[in-house]
């Protein structure tokens, strides 16, 4: 854990740090419930295998409504090609390394480590000079925040779930989060050109003004761009993550 540890109130962190985080207003882990749990029976009417039930996973990742006030901003939205390659290939690796089931039987420390290794795959394509990500307790509302020192941290509630979506996503999406902030900076170049490093720049000279407006944060590019990068990442971890006697 890391300096900022025990920072309660997440408005005053805002104000104070400036940060760019991942929250719902009114927030539950009941919202990353969806209609296919990570337990479903593999023998559902109309599967014919467990790969089915996986893509039928993946689908709901990217496409299902969360009512999280992100669903109208994402719905049209599309990455550069570059980026959505990089996000289902980082999906891909990961399902490689860290089955789902690894999650699933792992404590605590274990699940923590994941988040660890789930770093090092981020860091190359996304933030080669970013450090593995701080935990700590944080509101409920509150899933991640990167600090103005481009630490990422996340929420340590989240290390209690049954499955690692909000883990991997929230990691996923705040750490696209450093990759802008490297772009608007000049220290990595986005695909498409001095045209994505500007508009970038726009987002983020709207993005105060955008915070406290509800609709207006989600639709952000900054917030969009990285949501969208962290729900294509988890799609297809989940489409091809397989498990041990597979």
């Amino acid at each position: 854990m890391g300096a900022l540890d025990k920072l309660k109130d997440t408005d005053e962190v805002a104000d104070t740090l400036g940060y760019q985080g991942r929250w719902l207003e009114g927030s539950s882990r009941d919202l990353f419930v969806g209609m296919l749990h990570q337990d479903t029976p593999t023998d559902l009417p109309g599967s014919d295998s467990r790969q089915d039930l996986r893509d039928a996973r993946a689908d709901e990742v990217l496409h299902g409504e969360r009512h999280d006030g992100r669903d109208a901003a994402l719905r049209d939205f599309k990455l550069d090609p570059v980026s959505d390659a990089s996000a289902r290939k980082i999906g891909r690796d990961l399902a490689e390394s860290v089955p789902v089931s690894a999650w699933r039987d792992g404590d605590f420390l274990t699940r923590r480590s994941i988040c660890d290794e789930a770093h090092s795959l981020f860091a190359p394509e996304m933030a080669p000079d970013s450090s593995p990500p701080y935990h700590e307790i944080l509101p409920a509302s509150s899933l991640g925040y990167t600090d103005q020192f481009n630490n990422v941290h996340y929420n340590s509630e989240m290390l209690t779930d049954e499955t690692p979506q909000r883990a991997i996503e929230t990691l996923a999406h705040e750490y696209r989060h450093v990759w802008q902030r490297d772009v608007m900076s000049g220290a990595a170049a986005h695909p498409d050109g001095i045209e994505g490093k500007l508009k970038l720049e726009a987002a983020d000279e709207e993005y105060d003004a955008d915070l406290p407006h509800a609709g207006a944060y989600e639709a952000n590019l900054l917030e969009v761009d990285s949501e969208k990068f962290a729900r294509l990442l988890y799609s297809e971890y989940i489409r091809n993550s397989k498990d041990d006697d597979e």
